[in-house]
C-alpha cells in the first residue's frame, strides 16, 4: 500500500514543493519576509479597531486648534511650562514629551540689554580703548540696565519650563539617538557624545547577563546622543529616547526599548514613562543568544534577542484620547481627565508632527506609536512569536503538503478545488484565532503559498496527463465506437479499467452467407465496393445502440455491448441490433437486386455471459477486446443459422436477461418465444 502511495507522481510533485518551502523558511529571505511582514499588517486591518486595554495613557496634542489659538509651532517655553504646570495640577501621575528642546529660547530683550550694558561699561580691560568720559557719568542709567536683565533672566521661558518638569519629578523628557554614520558626519565628537551626562539618570541598572558577556552588542548601537539644553536637562529627574526604527518597508511594527550608547544601555521614552507610572525598575536578563526578558517590576514584556517588542496596535490615529493642548493651557477641560492618568504631549498639527507608517495607516502620529507600547506594556496586551513557533511553521508545512499529496492526486482536476479551498480556509482560520484571539503570530505567506503552489502543480501535472490519456483513449476507441461512446468515456477516463478484467456482456457475430463463392465470380473492384455498402449502415447500428466494434473479421462483424462503458440493458440493445441489421439488410437487397448483383443473406449470434475484457496482444501491438467461453457461444450460434435456415439466433442467457430487464415487448414474437427466427 505504502508503495503505490509514494509511486503517485501527485505526491512527489508535493514532496518536492513542499521540502522546497521548508528550505525557503529556513533561508528566511529578505523578499518573502516582507510578503510575510503584509501578511501581519492585513491580520491587523482583518481584525479591525479594538478599545485600548485600559484607560491609563491620554495624549495632549499640539494640533491645528492649538496652533490656531496659541500661534505657531514652536511655542514659547513659558507656554510650554504653563501646559506642565495644568496637567500637573489636574493629578497628572506622569507626563511624557515626544518632542525635544535640542535649543535655547532666544530672548531678544536680553540680548538688547546686554548689549546696552556693554556700550555703558566697555569691552574687559586690555581687550579695547577705555569708555567715554560721557558714558561713565551715566552710572544711574547702568543700574537700571542691571536691574531689567535680571528681571529678564528671572523669566528666561527656558529657566520656566526647566522649573515646571522640577515640579513634576515623574516628567519624562524626550531625547534622541544618532543611530547612522551620516547623522554625526559633520558634527564635533563633543557636540553628541558630551551630554551622555544628562541622561545617566535613566539609564538601566538592573541587568543580569552570564559572566564573560557584553549586553550592549547585542543591541541596536548609537553613534551619539542629542539630548534637551542643560537647563531642562538638570531639572528632568527621568529620560527616554522617542527614536522609532521601522522595518525594511518603512513601516513600524515593533517597538525598540532598548539603546545601547558604549557600555550603557538606556530606556526608551514608552518604558521609561511606564517604569515611572508604575514606581516600578526596569530589569534586563541577557542570555548567550542576546535579550531574554526585560520587565519593569513584575510585568514581563515579550522581546527578541535585540530588545524590540512587537506591538499590538488598537487601530489607526486617535484610537487614544486626544485633547489638544490649547484647550488645557486655557483650563477648559476638566482635571479629571488626566488625573492618575500617563500624558503623552507630542505633535500632531500637520506639516510638524512626526509620521509614521504603521499596519494600519501610512500616515499615523509618532506619538500614537508609544501610547500603543505603553498600554501593551501596561496591561500584558502583548502580541508574541515564541520560540517554539519556527518548528510549529515548519511542521505545518509538511503536514499540509504531505495531506495534499495524498488527496489532491486521488480526485479529478476539478475537483481539487474543493480540499485546496477547504486546507486554505482551515489553516487561514486558525491563523486568523491565534492572532486575534490568543495574540500569537504565526506564518501566514509559507504555508498558504504552499498550499496553492501543491494545488497548481499537481493540477497542471493532472491536466496533461489526463489530456495525453484523452487523447490515447479517442485514439484508441474511436475504431471500436460511435463518437458519442467517445465523449462520454472521455468526460470519465477513470471508469475505465484498461487492464484485463471479467464482466458480464453481451457479444454478437455476423457473417455473410456463402461470400467466397459470390466473390470468386465478381471482380475485386465489385466485391469490396459491396463489402463497404453493406459493412457500414450495419456498422452504424452497431453504434447506435452504444455497442462496441471489436473487429471485422473478413466479411464477419464482431460486437460488443457493457465495454468499454458499462450498459445495464446491453443485452437487449444487442438483440435490437440485430433486428434493425435485418431491416437495413433488405433495403440493401433490393438495391442490389436491382443492379444484378447476387443476393446476399447474413447469420447473426448474440449472447450474453462472462467474459475478459482488455488490451489483449504484445507489448508492440494490442487490441481491446474480449475472450472467453461466451464469446465462442456467440460465434457458435451464428453457424447454427445455416443448420435452421435462420438469420438470427439467441442464446437462453440472453433472453433471460432481456427479459429480465422488461424489454420483451418490440422484438416480436420468436424473441418472445424463445427460438431462434
Amino acid at each position: 500500500m505504502f508503495k503505490k502511495i509514494f509511486s503517485l507522481s501527485g505526491f512527489k510533485i508535493s514532496l518536492l514543493i513542499t521540502l522546497i518551502f521548508i528550505v525557503l523558511s529556513w533561508l528566511a529571505l529578505p523578499q518573502i519576509e516582507t510578503i510575510e511582514l503584509k501578511a501581519l499588517d492585513f491580520k491587523f486591518r482583518s481584525r479591525g479597531v479594538r478599545p485600548p486595554a485600559g484607560q491609563e495613557v491620554v495624549i495632549v496634542a499640539v494640533d491645528e486648534k492649538s496652533v490656531g489659538e496659541l500661534g505657531r509651532w514652536p511655542w514659547p517655553r513659558a507656554r510650554i511650562a504653563e501646559l506642565v504646570n495644568q496637567l500637573n495640577a489636574s493629578g497628572a501621575r506622569v507626563v511624557a514629551f515626544d518632542i525635544i528642546f535640542a535649543e535655547p529660547q532666544r530672548n531678544t530683550e536680553l540680548e538688547v540689554l546686554k548689549q546696552l550694558r556693554q556700550e555703558f561699561t566697555g569691552p574687559e580691560p586690555g581687550e579695547g580703548p577705555e569708555p567715554a568720559p560721557s558714558l561713565r557719568r551715566n552710572a544711574p542709567e547702568l543700574k537700571f540696565i542691571e536691574k531689567r536683565i535680571g528681571r529678564a533672566q528671572g523669566s528666561d521661558d527656558d529657566r520656566l519650563l526647566a522649573s515646571a518638569v522640577k515640579k513634576l519629578p515623574t516628567t519624562v523628557m524626550g531625547y534622541f539617538f544618532y543611530l547612522n554614520p551620516a547623522e554625526v558626519a559633520n558634527l564635533d565628537e563633543k557636540d553628541y557624545l558630551g551630554n551622555l551626562k544628562w541622561i545617566s539618570n535613566s539609564e538601566v541598572g538592573a541587568i543580569r547577563a552570564p559572566a564573560g558577556v557584553d549586553p550592549s552588542r547585542f543591541l541596536r548601537r548609537a553613534l551619539g546622543v542629542q539630548v534637551n539644553i542643560p537647563v531642562i536637562s538638570e531639572a528632568a529627574q527621568s529620560n527616554g529616547f522617542f527614536n522609532a526604527i521601522p522595518d525594511d518597508d518603512g513601516t513600524i511594527r515593533r517597538g525598540m526599548l532598548v539603546l545601547s550608547l558604549g557600555d550603557r544601555v538606556f530606556p526608551s521614552l514608552a518604558l521609561k514613562a511606564v517604569s515611572n507610572y508604575l514606581n516600578a525598575p526596569i530589569m534586563m536578563e541577557f542570555a548567550d543568544y542576546g535579550v531574554e526578558r526585560i520587565a519593569v517590576g513584575d510585568k514581563m514584556i515579550p522581546v527578541n534577542e535585540s530588545g524590540k517588542m512587537m506591538v499590538n496596535f488598537y487601530g489607526p490615529g486617535h484610537t487614544f484620547p486626544h485633547y489638544s493642548a490649547s484647550d488645557v493651557v486655557t483650563g477648559k477641560l476638566d482635571p479629571a481627565l488626566f488625573k492618575d492618568k500617563i500624558v503623552l504631549v507630542g505633535a500632531t498639527a500637520i506639516g510638524i508632527y512626526d509620521i509614521r507608517a504603521t499596519p494600519f495607516s501610512p500616515v499615523f502620529p509618532g506619538v500614537e506609536v508609544h501610547a500603543n507600547v505603553m498600554e501593551n506594556i501596561l496591561h500584558g496586551d502583548f502580541l508574541i512569536r515564541p520560540e517554539w513557533m519556527s518548528i510549529f511553521d515548519l511542521g505545518a508545512i509538511l503536514a499540509l503538503g504531505l495531506f495534499l499529496g495524498l488527496v489532491l492526486p486521488r480526485v479529478r482536476a476539478a475537483y481539487g478545488l474543493i480540499p485546496w479551498v477547504a486546507v486554505t480556509l482551515i489553516y487561514y482560520g486558525i491563523d486568523r484565532y491565534l492572532f486575534e484571539v490568543k495574540g500569537v503570530i504565526v506564518s501566514t505567506v509559507y504555508p498558504i503559498a504552499e498550499i496553492s503552489f501543491i494545488f497548481l502543480g499537481i493540477t497542471f501535472y493532472k491536466y496533461l496527463t489526463e489530456e495525453k490519456k484523452r487523447k490515447q483513449y479517442r485514439e484508441a476507441f474511436s475504431r471500436y465506437v460511435s463518437a458519442s461512446v467517445v465523449n462520454e468515456i472521455l468526460k470519465d477516463p477513470d471508469r475505465l479499467k484498461l487492464g484485463g478484467e471479467r464482466k458480464n456482456l453481451t457479444v454478437m457475430f455476423t457473417d455473410i452467407r456463402g461470400f467466397t463463392s459470390i466473390s470468386e465470380k465478381l471482380d475485386p473492384e465489385t466485391v469490396v465496393h459491396i463489402l463497404n455498402e453493406y459493412l457500414t449502415p450495419m456498422t452504424e447500428v452497431v453504434f447506435q445502440q452504444g455497442g462496441m466494434l471489436d473487429k471485422y473479421i473478413g466479411d464477419a462483424i464482431m460486437a460488443v455491448w457493457g465495454a468499454p462503458l458499462a450498459l445495464p440493458d446491453h443485452a437487449r440493445r444487442a438483440c435490437i441490433t440485430a433486428l434493425e441489421m435485418m431491416k437495413r439488410l433488405r433495403v440493401l437487397q433490393q438495391g442490389w437486386a436491382e443492379r444484378k448483383l447476387p443476393p446476399i443473406n447474413i447469420g447473426i449470434g448474440v449472447n450474453t455471459g462472462p467474459m475478459s475484457v482488455g488490451n489483449m496482444g504484445s507489448e508492440m501491438l494490442f487490441d481491446y477486446t474480449v475472450i472467453g467461453d461466451s464469446v465462442n457461444l456467440a460465434s457458435r450460434l451464428e453457424g447454427l443459422n445455416k443448420e435452421y435456415g435462420t438469420n438470427i439466433i439467441v442464446s437462453e442467457a440472453t433472453y433471460q436477461e432481456t427479459r429480465a430487464a422488461g424489454g420483451q415487448g418490440g422484438l416480436g414474437p420468436a424473441f418472445r418465444a424463445g427460438h431462434p427466427l
